[in-house]
Parts: C-alpha cells; sequence; structure tokens
C-alpha cells in the first residue's frame, strides 16, 4: 500500500520541479504566451503608462493568446536599468530605446533583434512607415528598432500674454532679449526652463550650435571622434549663459526640475518655453492654457549666425525593440505591428502631442490646433539632427549635458568645451559612435 502512495509522492515533487504549477499547466493548454514590455514613464509631460497600456489591452483583446505585461520606470531608472538587464540577460521581450548612439549600446552587445527579415516578410507592414523613419534606428546597415512617434523641439508660447503686451514670437536671439524687460515688468518669466536634470540644457545648447554654425558642427562630430573645440560650441554656450544673465529664465533655474518648469508654463507663470512637443498634451490639460491658446514657432535664429529655421532638433520616439534572447519573437513582432496600425498610430498622436511615423489618413481635424500648426511647420523641414545625448551615445552626449550645465554654473564656455574635447580624445570619456 506504500508504493502507489510513495509514486504519488514523487510525481507531484517531479511536477514541481518542472514548474507545472495549476496556473502553468492551463497556460499551456490554452497556448498562452506573456509578453514582458518595458517602457520609461515621462509623466506627468509625456505619453503615460495609462496610454499605452490600452493600447497593449486592445492587442490582447485582438489576440486572446497573448497577455502583456507593461512594466514602467522613471526615465533615468530606466536608462541605467535597462542595460544592466540587457547585459545579464534579463530583458524584457520588448522594450523603448533611445535611437542611435544609445541603440548601438544594445547592437554591440547583441542584445536586439535585427528586424529587417520580418519588415520585408510584410511589406504592407513595412509599407506604412513614412521615409526615412528608420534612418537613426539603423546601425550598421540594419534595422534594430521600429518607432512609433516623431518628437521636435520649438518654441511654445502663450498667445494671450504675447498679445496683451503687443509682441510677437521672436525670430532672432536678439529679439528674444529685447522682450524680456517688457515680460518681467509684467510679472511673467520669458522662457520656462529647469536645469536640474541636465538634458534640458543639453536641448537648449543643441539648438544654439545649430542656429550658430548650422549643422557643420554636428556633421563634423558624426564624422570624428571629437571636435568639441570648433567656435560655435563655445559661442552658442555663451549665448545661453547670456540669456540666463539677460533673467530669460526662473530664478534658480539650475535647480528647477523639467517637470516644475513644464508646470511654470502651462499655469501662466511663464509667457515661451522651448521644449519637446512631447509636453503638448499636459499643456493642454491645463484651463489656463486652453483659454489662452497654445502657439508654436521654430526656434529663433542667432545673429550673424549660419543656422536656419529649416533645421530641426528632434528624433523618433517610442521605439520598440525585441529583446533577441526573447522566447516569443513571434508575439513581440504581432505587437510591433499593432502599435502601427492606423487606428492605434491616431491615439498615439492624440495622446503625445508627437507626429507619427505611419499613416493615419488624411483627416487632421481632430488633433489640436498646436499639432497642425506644427504640422504645417515641419512641412517646410529641410535637416534634422538629434538630441546631443541620444546621438552621441551615454558618454560623450552626457558629459555635453554636463557641460553645458558647468557654463550655466560659471565655467567659461571655450574653457568647459576644451575640457570635454581633451577628456575625449584622452579616454577618460567614451567617444560619439560613428
Amino acid at each position: 500500500m506504500q508504493t502507489p502512495v510513495r509514486l504519488l509522492l514523487m510525481l507531484c515533487l517531479l511536477g514541481l520541479a518542472c514548474g507545472c504549477g495549476p496556473e502553468d499547466g492551463a497556460e499551456a493548454e490554452k497556448g498562452s504566451v506573456l509578453l514582458r514590455v518595458r517602457i520609461w514613464d515621462a509623466r506627468p509631460t509625456g505619453a503615460t503608462p495609462a496610454v499605452l497600456q490600452r493600447i497593449c489591452d486592445a492587442f490582447t483583446q485582438a489576440n486572446p493568446s497573448i497577455r502583456v505585461r507593461l512594466e514602467s520606470l522613471p526615465q533615468q531608472e530606466y536608462k541605467e536599468r535597462i542595460f544592466l538587464d540587457a547585459a545579464s540577460g534579463e530583458a524584457p521581450d520588448v522594450f523603448m530605446t533611445w535611437p542611435a548612439g544609445f541603440l548601438e549600446g544594445f547592437v554591440r552587445n547583441g542584445s536586439v533583434l535585427a528586424l529587417d527579415d520580418a519588415l520585408a516578410d510584410d511589406p504592407a507592414w513595412r509599407g506604412r512607415f513614412h521615409p526615412g523613419v528608420f534612418d537613426d534606428l539603423t546601425i550598421d546597415g540594419r534595422i534594430y528598432a521600429v518607432p512609433n512617434t516623431t518628437a521636435v523641439a520649438a518654441l511654445f508660447y502663450n498667445k494671450r500674454i504675447l498679445g496683451e503686451l503687443g509682441l510677437s514670437p521672436p525670430e532672432t536671439l536678439a529679439g528674444l532679449r529685447a522682450m524680456i524687460p517688457a515680460l518681467r515688468r509684467a510679472g511673467y518669466v520669458p522662457v520656462a526652463f529647469g536645469n536640474q536634470e541636465p538634458w534640458n540644457g543639453g536641448l537648449l545648447a543643441a539648438l544654439l550650435i545649430e542656429r550658430v554654425g548650422g549643422m557643420a558642427p554636428y556633421r563634423a562630430l558624426e564624422r570624428n571622434n571629437g571636435d568639441w573645440s570648433r567656435p560655435a560650441f563655445a559661442r552658442a554656450g555663451a549665448l545661453l549663459r547670456g540669456l540666463a544673465e539677460a533673467g530669460a529664465f526662473p530664478d534658480g533655474f539650475n535647480d528647477l526640475s523639467y517637470q516644475g518648469a513644464v508646470e511654470l508654463f502651462r499655469d501662466g507663470g511663464a509667457a515661451m518655453a522651448v521644449m519637446g512637443s512631447w509636453a503638448v498634451p499636459a499643456c493642454l490639460q491645463s484651463p489656463v492654457i486652453l483659454r489662452d491658446g497654445l502657439g508654436v514657432a521654430p526656434f529663433p535664429l542667432a545673429e550673424s549666425g549660419a543656422g536656419s529655421t529649416h533645421a530641426w532638433l528632434g528624433q523618433t520616439d517610442l521605439n520598440l525593440a525585441v529583446n533577441a534572447g526573447s522566447a516569443h519573437r513571434d508575439a513581440a513582432l504581432k505587437l510591433l505591428k499593432w502599435f502601427s496600425e492606423p487606428f492605434e498610430q491616431r491615439r498615439l498622436m492624440e495622446a503625445t502631442g508627437n507626429l507619427v511615423v505611419a499613416g493615419i489618413g488624411d483627416d487632421a481635424s481632430v488633433l489640436p490646433a498646436v499639432t497642425r500648426d506644427l504640422m504645417r511647420l515641419l512641412a517646410g523641414r529641410r535637416e534634422s539632427f538629434l538630441f546631443y545625448d541620444v546621438r552621441f551615445g551615454r558618454g560623450a552626449g552626457e558629459a555635453f549635458n554636463d557641460t553645458v550645465k558647468s557654463i550655466l554654473s560659471g565655467v567659461d564656455p571655450a574653457q568647459a568645451f576644451a575640457e570635454l574635447e581633451s577628456a575625449i580624445l584622452h579616454g577618460r570619456i567614451s567617444p560619439p559612435p560613428r
């Protein structure tokens, strides 16, 4: 009588060792797949996890055999964690990535799946995308992520504040400086700006470098391991600090967070803000902005500069990559395709304020007026360049942001960029990927 009991016990232990509990057995019987998807949490100024969760829920409803577990982390923590998880084999099945230098880190360690074959095997999917959207997601001739939106940096302004003071959005930096006294007298911060997170200063500096030197300084960095000593960098740094000294930014801006700067603008405390289009939905949630009106214009030109308002700073956004070690590649690719369906692209455009990368039809009437205005401005775009910390990687790109912050803290611009150049050339900072 002991033998059957002993046999039953052995079978139970074997079942436990195989991990075949009741829930797992039921899933196996249904053929269910669990996809882990990780995103960064850009609240309150971007596409929130709630919006992306709705997309994933709709996907599961249409594909009942595939469940999606959406994980979100704050942006800075995400940047640090995703590289560690990828290196240790713990990365989720699908995860967000920035393009260019950031993505290249995953490519070099074999963490992401090349998507060329999947796109080629489904011409209808590949044909949805606008020309050029894969350029910065292509490493060594292969595509490693699928974009969903495009974010650009621009000058956004409160229409009522400028109108009541008889002011127009500035076309030049001299025009911007001339507006500062009137705005200050009226009790407004001219430009909402917080540099607690150094990428915000990096965004402004990147725009100023192009307005001073055109695209040449940026293109030179793409070709070389270092060229930060060009005069355009120091002059842009001096212009940025000059704006700060003239009172363009809030008091204590170096300690003000990006979120705080956006709130200052959307609550009517600042007349203008230089920010990415991802902040539009947060602004449009404000009763003040809804009452006053939100305008958009290109970033101003520099006096005697070589830049152009037809050159735009931006990047593809919400880029999704597939873990090369995922056991559920087919399900992951299905999810990527779902995100680029026209109805989900429209949902993303409405939720994020960014332009989408795949066709959604010709009806733009449901979009906010500011988004339609931005689309009209971008129709004249001739050049594009990426945020420096994205294009030039975690080493040189983030060191650039820190260099800009040091300039805004009092370091001489020429000295600051000379030190950055020296650090890269002597190997103290990782050089930009080429």
